[in-house]
C-alpha cells in the first residue's frame, strides 16, 4: 500500500524544516498545503521556507495548460508559484496538482509529505471528494452576488445542514465558500446520480497515513509568530508588495487577502502608518494560528509533538520510522 505522511500545525511552528528532515531520511518529497504559497512573486510576505541551496524548476506535467514547477536539491518541493497573483486558485486546484504529484512520488519510490497550515486543503486531500467536477452555476452566482452572509448561512442550512454543521466559524462567515456550497448542493439535489461519485477517492488509489501535528504554549508560538514576521520585514515585504503593486496587481485580487498582504492596503493607500500596518500584521497572524490550531485539534488521528521538547524531532522521526517499515 501506497503511504502519505502529514506535516501539520500552525504557522511558524517550523513544519517545513521538520518536514525536509523527514524527507532526507525517508527519501521523500514535499507537497506544500498552504494556499497562500500557490502565488508566483508572493515569496516573502507568505512565508515560503526554500532552502538557499534549492534551485527553480520546472517538472513535465501540466496544470492549467503550464508545466507544473517545483524547488530542488536532491529533495523537491512541489506546491509553490502554481499561478499568478490575478489567476483563480482553489481546493480544486490544489487536488489536481496533488494528484498528479502524489502519484509521480508514488511511481518513482518515494514517500509524499504533504505540509501546511490550510485546514481545509488537507482534509479535501484526505477525504473522499469529487465535488470538484461540479460546474460553476454562473446564474445562482449572479443571484446570491447582492445576499448578506447571515441570508447565505440561511439558504445553506435549508438546502446543506449536514454541510453547514461540518463548517468551521470562519468558513460560515466567507460568502465565496458559502455560495460554492450552496452551488454544489443545488447541483446534487438536481443530479442524484452524483452522490454516488462523491464517495471516490481523490488520490485514485488507497493509502496509508500518519498525521504529526506540531503545536507549542500560545505565548510561545506567538513570540515565534513575531519574529517570523519581523523576518519578513527585514527581508523586504514591503518591497515585494510594492513591486507587485507596480506590476498591474491590486488589493482586490484574491491573492491579496492573504495574510502579509491586505493588512498593507491602508498604508498604501496613505490613511495608515507603517507601524499601524505591522501591528495589524501581527495580530491578524496570531489569530489565524489560533483559527488552525482549532481547526486540526477537530480532526482525528493527529499524533501531536509539543516543538518546545528538546527531543521532538527525535520522537517524530522515530515514530514516522515505525509507520513507514510496517506499512
Amino acid at each position: 500500500m501506497h503511504q502519505l505522511l502529514f506535516v501539520v500545525g500552525a504557522t511558524g511552528t517550523g513544519k517545513t524544516s521538520l518536514a525536509l528532515k523527514i524527507a532526507k531520511k525517508f527519501n521523500g518529497e514535499l507537497i506544500s498545503a498552504d494556499s497562500r504559497q500557490v502565488y508566483r512573486g508572493m515569496n516573502i510576505g507568505t512565508g515560503k521556507d526554500i532552502p538557499k541551496s534549492f534551485e527553480f524548476r520546472i517538472s513535465n506535467f501540466e496544470f492549467g495548460g503550464k508545466k507544473i514547477p517545483f524547488y530542488g536539491n536532491g529533495t523537491k518541493i512541489w506546491g509553490y508559484d502554481l499561478v499568478e497573483p490575478d489567476e483563480e486558485f482553489s481546493v480544486a486546484h490544489f487536488l489536481r496538482v496533488a494528484r498528479i504529484v502524489c502519484q509521480d512520488i508514488w511511481k518513482r519510490g518515494k514517500l509524499p509529505i504533504v505540509v501546511g497550515g490550510t485546514g481545509l486543503y488537507i482534509s479535501a486531500l484526505e477525504k473522499p471528494m469529487t465535488t470538484i467536477s461540479i460546474p460553476p452555476n454562473t446564474r445562482l452566482r449572479e443571484q446570491l452576488e447582492m445576499a448578506s452572509v447571515r441570508k447565505l448561512q440561511q439558504n445553506l442550512k435549508h438546502t446543506d445542514p449536514i454541510h453547514y454543521a461540518e463548517m468551521n466559524d470562519s468558513d460560515r462567515k466567507n460568502p465565496r465558500r458559502l455560495v460554492r456550497a450552496i452551488e454544489i448542493a443545488q447541483y446534487l439535489l438536481a443530479h442524484p446520480a452524483m452522490m454516488k461519485k462523491v464517495r471516490r477517492k481523490v488520490l485514485g488509489r488507497k493509502f496509508s497515513t500518519l498525521r504529526i501535528g506540531l503545536q507549542a504554549p500560545k505565548h510561545l508560538l506567538y513570540k515565534r509568530i513575531d519574529e517570523r514576521v519581523n523576518r519578513r520585514l527585514e527581508q523586504g515585504a514591503e518591497k515585494e508588495i510594492r513591486s507587485l503593486l507596480n506590476n498591474g496587481y491590486g488589493f482586490d485580487l484574491p491573492a491579496f487577502s492573504a495574510l502579509g498582504y491586505r493588512q498593507w492596503k491602508l498604508y498604501f493607500a496613505g490613511v495608515a502608518t507603517k507601524r499601524q500596518a505591522i501591528n495589524r500584521w501581527l495580530l491578524d497572524e496570531h489569530a489565524y494560528a489560533r483559527r488552525q490550531l482549532t481547526w486540526f485539534k477537530k480532526q482525528p488521528g493527529i499524533h501531536w509533538y509539543d516543538i518546545t521538547r528538546k527531543d521532538f524531532k527525535k520522537a517524530v522521526v522515530q515514530e514516522a520510522e515505525q509507520w513507514y517499515s510496517d506499512a
